[in-house]
């Protein structure tokens, strides 16, 4: 993710006040919907977790990251949202229009920060600057 919609990310937490008591690996969950199969390093989360840190959103120290790859099967994806949903996420940051579909279609109320080509071509946002709805947009 680029450090635009790390911010994005970061303003839709900002909300959600840190649990500074939480034990390690354990606290606020943020989760990522990937349309695709989950690569051994997947490009640009070392720079989301950075963006997180830089915020005061520790992995292991006071938030956990869950990432869910639908393994190229995108009939995957609406299971994936809504495991992500189980979970209690407080956030969840999805990678293409499909994903993001998915998990527009599963949750109203957790904020998500997509990064996706066209969104509003899409329908799943009436403006980038007006997105509406839980959807913050980014413009890949």
């Amino acid at each position: 993710m680029t450090r635009l919609a790390v911010a994005l990310l970061s303003l839709a937490l900002l909300a959600v006040p840190l649990d500074v008591g939480a034990q390690a690996g354990k606290g606020m969950r943020i989760g990522v919907l990937w349309p695709g199969a989950c690569p051994l390093r997947p490009p640009r989360m070392e720079a989301f977790r950075q963006g997180l840190s830089e915020s005061g959103y520790i992995e292991r120290q006071n938030m956990t990251v869950e990432v869910r790859c639908a393994k190229e099967s995108a009939e995957r994806l609406p299971q994936l949202a809504a495991e992500l949903v189980r979970l209690d996420v407080r956030a969840i940051a999805t990678i293409g229009s499909l994903a993001t579909s998915a998990a527009q279609r599963t949750t109203t109320t957790i904020p998500i920060v997509a990064l996706a080509d066209d969104l509003v071509r899409e329908g799943l946002v009436s403006s980038l600057a007006r997105p509406g709805g839980n959807i913050t947009a980014y413009k890949s």
